[in-house]
């Protein structure tokens, strides 16, 4: 009777197993032996179970019957990969452990980041108990703690400013350069332009650095004066007796041009790089670009007045009905 007290005694005071899987070092930190995969010996993925009751992990399970059509934990004989069934209440299960360890690694990251937090804490007790107990110890310990939140908080605001310093600076500097390109293309269209001009007037020198076309400069909005003829310079080539004889009505109508020219010269130019700028597959594509804003330019310079050649008047007195123009 003794010795089967004992021996119920022994058995009740049976050690606990300590949940490692196979000796692996490390196996049983946050993990339970029913959450354990028995083939990768780790946390359970996707818990499926075989016609035995084993659950494995899905991927673990799957590899394993395709090379042995066999259970890892009992042997038991699976015909079919596709008798594996998915453990729903496994898998919950697994989700609460995580998130328990979750915490745990929350709870504990929290603890090791905060140094001061002991101390902190031992501030709020201070502040609130009663002011007349306090010692110099803890005063001194107070404006310790403080001045440290202070550079921090210093430090963090300094940190911030310049952070979006640099964003602003770096989102500047790609707008510049995205101008700059656009410039350098603009400025290459439009050497390419002077020099077919000079190339289509019969002036065009490699050594010779006078612009056939009169040295124009784009004004600045307030100035719509009549730019005078003496600030362009005489090219070469218009020398001759022949222009000899045309100067006067070359003077006056270069000048009555340069004058609308000049006043309209921003929404020209806007007009020249919406023509030029478009993608250009050959030469005689830039020719006829080029083609098409000089006539759009003729046009526009050769008249100085409109005159209105017929009226419609919608506000009769005769007809007070809506009037719609289409």
């Amino acid at each position: 009777g003794g010795s089967g007290a004992g021996g119920g005694g022994s058995s009740r005071k049976r050690p606990l197993l300590t949940p490692l899987c196979n000796g692996l070092i490390n196996s049983y930190e946050d993990k339970s032996n029913d959450f354990v995969c028995p083939i990768c010996f780790d946390m359970i993925e996707e818990a499926y179970m075989t016609k035995c009751g084993h659950s494995f992990c899905y991927k673990c399970i799957h590899q394993s019957l395709e090379d042995n059509n066999r259970c890892p934990k009992c042997n038991y004989v699976v015909d079919n990969i596709d008798h594996l069934y998915p453990n729903f209440l496994v898998n919950e299960l697994i989700l609460k452990q995580k998130q328990r360890s979750e915490e745990k690694r929350l709870k504990l990251d929290h603890s090791v980041s905060s140094t001061n937090g002991h101390r902190w804490q031992i501030i709020q007790d201070l502040l609130g108990t009663d002011q007349d107990n306090l010692d110099l110890a803890n005063v001194n310990l107070m404006l310790e703690l403080l001045v440290q939140k202070k550079k921090q908080l210093e430090a963090e605001s300094h940190a911030a400013q310049l952070q979006i310093l640099m964003e602003f600076l770096k989102v500047a500097r790609r707008n510049k350069r995205e101008q700059l390109e656009q410039i350098q293309k603009e400025l290459s269209v439009l050497e390419e332009d002077i020099k077919r001009v000079e190339e289509m007037s019969g002036l065009y020198s490699p050594v010779s650095e006078d612009s056939t076309v009169p040295q124009f400069e784009a004004p600045s909005p307030s100035h719509s004066s009549i730019i005078d003829s003496t600030e362009y310079s005489q090219p070469p080539g218009f020398s001759g007796s022949s222009q000899t004889k045309k100067q006067p009505w070359y003077n006056s109508t270069l000048a009555s041009r340069r004058k609308r020219l000049t006043a309209h010269f921003e929404d020209l130019e806007q007009c020249y790089f919406s023509t030029r700028m478009t993608r250009v597959s050959d030469d005689s594509r830039t020719t006829s670009q080029l083609d098409e804003f000089q006539e759009c330019l003729s046009k526009f310079t050769r008249y100085n007045s409109v005159r209105p050649l017929a009226t419609l008047s919608y506000a009769s007195d005769l007809y007070n009905g809506s009037s719609i123009v289409s």
